[in-house]
């Protein structure tokens, strides 16, 4: 790149020190060093906040990365993402959680994304290990897409046929990172606050796409994440409130970004085909013939998703503007 970016990087943490200090380490291990390491702790997380000063005191750090400790106040998954984008004083914003670890040429691949103008945000693969033990799935062939009908498929933590990168609409909130300016042009939807804030990620992918900006997943840009238990939240799917926002945060982004005859489309997608854990008429057929049973949380679901048509229908529409980008020299 003919001029370098500067990077900050977002490290939000509560309660959970001991991989905090492991992420830091790998980030202190990055061929490309940020300049600036944000790592937001709550006011009243006292043992990390110790936990912190004595490993910045103790650990060698590399020369010219700014180590800043954000406080903030509010409780969820959203403020200290939000005080991590206030924070930033870079061109790049990226965010990792406090109990992965990046890989040493994460930074490295995907700063280079960004040399074409156009490219709002780049992220890349968390491989989920359980026990320090790496977990096995089938290979994907479709990664971070919400489809204009409705079906989303994430997928950012499966292993792809190919090495090369493609273009998204959203990211793994592990995994991601964005244009500072482009960041500061869109908003986090508060209303995805709930629980876990599921697929809050994708919402601010599709903002930033309604501006004109490309995503690019690059599945060579890996984190190791390593599912440390949640402080202060139920781990996924364990009970119905927790299935009852993700199924709401889910169909509110869908529809609360689909206008006119593909909020119609939607609304037959949802009712009469669906998918796991959103299940329409087909999807839930499909469930019974295989397993002989109803889904866990069934109605739990179906709860949330209704809430969450009635909440992106009634919803006030904010306004966004696409821009246009220049093209760098050697792409016109």
């Amino acid at each position: 790149m003919n001029n370098r970016l500067n990077i900050t990087v977002v490290v939000p943490t509560y309660q959970r020190s001991d991989y905090l200090k492991n992420c830091l380490r790998s980030l202190f291990q990055q061929t490309r060093l940020p300049e600036q390491i944000c790592v937001i702790v709550r006011d009243t997380d006292f043992p990390t906040h110790a936990a912190v000063r004595d490993f910045l005191d103790q650990e060698t750090q590399p020369d010219h990365v700014k180590i800043e400790i954000v406080q903030i106040m509010q409780a969820g998954f959203l403020p200290p993402v939000q005080a991590g984008i206030n924070a930033a004083q870079s061109d790049i914003v990226v965010f990792i959680d406090d109990d992965s670890e990046a890989e040493p040429d994460w930074l490295e691949r995907l700063e280079k994304h960004y040399e074409d103008p156009r490219v709002g945000g780049t992220g890349g693969r968390v491989v989920k290990f359980f026990n320090r033990v790496e977990a096995k799935y089938k290979t994907a062939k479709v990664f971070g897409k919400c489809f204009w009908y409705g079906r989303c498929e994430g997928n950012l933590y499966r292993d792809s046929a190919s090495a090369k990168t493609i273009s998204v609409d959203g990211f793994m909130g592990s995994n991601m990172s964005y244009r500072k300016k482009v960041l500061d042009k869109v908003q986090l939807d508060w209303t995805l606050k709930n629980g876990t804030a599921y697929q809050y990620e994708l919402d601010l992918g599709l903002q930033i796409k309604a501006l004109g900006y490309r995503l690019i997943y690059d599945p060579l840009a890996k984190v190791r994440h390593y599912e440390a238990a949640a402080s202060e939240f139920p781990q996924r799917f364990s009970r119905a409130e927790t299935i009852y926002w993700m199924s709401f945060n889910t169909t509110y982004i869908v529809f609360k970004h689909n206008r006119g005859w593909k909020r119609w489309c939607s609304l037959v997608y949802e009712i009469f085909i669906g998918q796991s854990m959103r299940w329409g008429v087909l999807a839930l057929a499909w469930y019974l013939f295989r397993f002989k049973k109803m889904p866990l949380f069934f109605s739990a679901s179906c709860a949330g998703r209704f809430a969450g048509i009635k909440a992106a229908l009634t919803a006030r529409p904010r306004a966004v503007s696409a821009v246009k980008i220049p093209l760098p020299v050697d792409l016109c």
